[in-house]
């Protein structure tokens, strides 16, 4: 599919040597310098790596420690880009990090806002005893019971 891509952009007029994406001229550029090569060959490596441990964190730990994993991994990478010097520190970078990492953190409930997850598991219970007693009212009572037993394991 990305081969079928790249070359109907090579097609289409654009800002990269006349294309939208030149895949010509970046295998080019590729053979002819080493530390390029070496950038892709890294960046293969560690998407494979990523994709591996990532699938394996998640079967045998959870999605949400593979969430916060997925955060420290942007971090790594953006440390890494200022010391080799693709990057230039900029606070703007570091803010927006901050702001990503703290959202994931909330959302897998790694960290907990007091007043906000009583709030929202209150919330919550309250919408699932809503659509448990529309369920039964369609006769799927097998389903309503299970919501039913969420509802009650989230109001402990």
């Amino acid at each position: 599919m990305t081969t079928l891509c790249l070359f109907v952009l090579y097609w289409i007029p654009g800002g990269d040597y006349g294309s939208a994406e030149n895949t010509a001229f970046a295998f080019a550029q590729m053979f002819q310098d080493w530390r390029l090569s070496l950038a892709v060959v890294g960046s293969i490596c560690s998407i494979a790596f990523f994709n591996f441990f990532g699938i394996t964190i998640a079967k045998r730990m959870s999605s949400t420690a593979r969430s916060t994993i997925d955060s420290l991994r942007t971090f790594i990478i953006w440390i890494i880009s200022l010391l080799i010097g693709w990057e230039s520190f900029q606070w703007l970078q570091l803010v927006g990090f901050i702001i990503l990492v703290s959202g994931s953190f909330l959302y897998n409930e790694v960290i907990r806002v007091p007043f906000y997850h009583s709030w929202y598991t209150k919330h919550y219970a309250a919408h699932l005893k809503h659509t448990a007693e529309k369920k039964k009212k369609t006769s799927q009572t097998v389903v309503a019971q299970e919501t039913e037993e969420e509802t009650t394991r989230l109001m402990q």
